[in-house]
């Protein structure tokens, strides 16, 4: 703002020139109309708290492996025979397969009873071992019967002399 007497500038809120001392006039701020509303003030919501700040999450160190490699090789082996032992010896035309991964089952089971005791994988692969080797047996001698059966049917009904046409 200036002054109207010497012009020179005025600092707002003063009520005389500095310069000169003439009284300086204060601009009059325009007045809204009686009828209009003022216009609503729209304001950033404030949060009661900072925002989180989010770390980096701290994972614990690996664990290693308990026990001796060569003990986890062979209970995972016996494991996995117990399991061919098992598949196979319900399938029923190759049952004796079962009979024969039960069997290299106990014969693994011996060998780690010796080292280590019988625990966990070797455990249950043992127990699967002597299963299959049971429903080898079982399913082997079933289809051998149904073999045999089959082939005493087809030779019998072969030698009748009577044709029907």
């Amino acid at each position: 703002m200036f002054c109207n007497q010497c012009g020179g500038e005025v600092p707002a809120g003063v009520g005389f020139c500095p310069n000169c001392g003439a009284p300086v006039e204060q601009p009059q701020q325009p007045q809204q109309p009686q009828y209009a509303q003022p216009e609503p003030q729209y304001q950033q919501p404030q949060y009661p708290q900072p925002e989180p700040q989010y770390q980096q999450p701290v994972y614990a160190q690996p664990v290693a492996p308990v026990g001796d490699p060569q003990e986890r090789a062979l209970a995972k082996s016996i494991l996995v025979f117990g399991i061919l032992a098992i598949a196979f010896a319900c399938s029923y035309y190759v049952a004796f397969m079962g009979i024969v991964f039960g069997a290299i089952t106990s014969g693994k089971v011996k060998q780690y009873a010796a080292m280590y005791p019988i625990a966990g994988k070797a455990k249950t692969g043992s127990i699967l071992g002597k299963i299959g080797l049971i429903l080898g047996i079982v399913f082997t001698v079933l289809s051998l019967i149904t073999i045999i059966a089959c082939s005493v049917a087809s030779c019998s009904s072969g030698s009748s002399s009577y044709y029907y046409y």
